[in-house]
């Protein structure tokens, strides 16, 4: 009897990550909804199959290589995924989880949207905040008969895809992964829930109330509006930034700045909901610097997708980051000078990439 699916809009390392514990789980059938055809067709020129290694994993003899000719880096066995592309869509599809970037997921959501009606549920699970606003007035309005029922996370794994023409992975830090029923969803239930708790790798929490996490986003927010830019500036893994105490006294500032505006971006939005001193608690500058450390040492060796982005002239997810910490700062007249100026650099960086 095959197994029920649940398809995984984004196959990047997080979305690889579900895929690859949700296959070895066996009570699941994870399907990666690739961007196209042609990225199908290279998904399966490649085995169709899915390489994850913890910290502890040693590459193989052969190192680095970039010859698609070669074996994959990693030692040991990968799994094979099954995939689909947009033109391969027959009916809505039941359970979604999306991973892609913020930046990418209008696109791909309407390259997607004919396996999606009312009855389908979706897990957002990605970094930044101002998406759900973006999709309710550009994908789903609010009396749009279509829409469907939404979920939202944040993980704290860490993971990073390998250099190697396979798709390899590097679960660099052990994390979890916390999720609440949207704001405008009927459901009672949360069936991600049971789909990622049968991997316990994946560390999947109980549903907690919306309130709660977006408490937690925000506080991932800062944690990335410090860490993304630097390694994406000093073109650095994760961890080195410890090592700079300059970068130490940037961080600083981002943070406290960060901290103020989304204490009124939080009072604003939740603060009739759950009591005002969780909100001043979560937000204390000390705990959140605490929380950009904790990171940078869990994810020492890791390369933030910022710092690839940049590296790659691809659009980053600085949008979705410090822009919106920019936007929420004006709106609430609080400063936004230590966010304006990352926000600028990294667009500068680019800038002058192209040339």
């Amino acid at each position: 009897m095959s197994l029920p699916k649940v398809h995984i809009l984004g196959a990047g390392s997080i979305g690889s990550l579900l895929a690859y514990n949700l296959a070895k789980a066996k009570v699941f059938t994870p399907v990666l909804m690739l961007r196209d055809a042609a990225r199908q067709k290279d998904f399966k020129k490649r085995g169709s199959t899915v390489y994850y290694c913890g910290n502890d994993t040693p590459l193989s003899q052969f190192g680095i290589r970039h010859n698609y000719n070669t074996e994959p880096l990693l030692t040991g066995e990968g799994i094979q995924i099954e995939s689909m592309s947009p033109d391969q869509i027959k009916e809505p599809l039941s359970h979604i989880i999306v991973t892609t970037k913020a930046q990418s997921t209008l696109s791909a959501l309407f390259n997607y949207k004919e396996a999606i009606d009312c009855n389908t549920s979706m897990l957002f699970l990605q970094n930044g905040l101002g998406l759900r606003e973006q999709m309710e007035d550009k994908v789903w309005r609010y009396d749009d008969p279509n829409k469907p029922h939404l979920f939202f996370g944040v993980t704290t794994h860490g993971a990073h895809r390998l250099p190697s023409p396979f798709y390899e992975y590097r679960h660099a830090g052990q994390g979890q992964i916390d999720m609440a029923i949207g704001p405008s969803t009927m459901l009672e239930e949360n069936p991600f829930e049971q789909i990622l708790q049968t991997s316990p790798t994946l560390g999947c929490q109980n549903t907690m109330p919306y309130p709660e996490l977006l408490l937690k986003q925000c506080q991932k927010l800062v944690v990335n509006a410090c860490v993304n830019p630097l390694t994406a500036l000093m073109d650095c893994n994760n961890g080195q930034l410890l090592d700079s105490y300059a970068s130490g006294t940037i961080i600083n500032t981002v943070v406290f700045e960060s901290s103020v505006i989304l204490r009124e971006y939080l009072l604003d939005t939740i603060g009739h909901q759950i009591n005002p001193a969780l909100i001043s608690s979560a937000l204390k500058p000390q705990r959140l610097n605490e929380l950009v450390n904790k990171v940078l040492e869990l994810t020492h060796g890791n390369s933030s997708s910022m710092r690839e982005d940049v590296r790659n002239n691809r659009v980053t997810e600085i949008r979705y980051i410090n822009k919106f910490l920019m936007d929420m700062g004006n709106k609430y007249k609080k400063p936004v000078t230590a966010n304006l100026m990352l926000y600028n650099l990294v667009n500068a960086q680019q800038d002058f990439n192209k040339f």
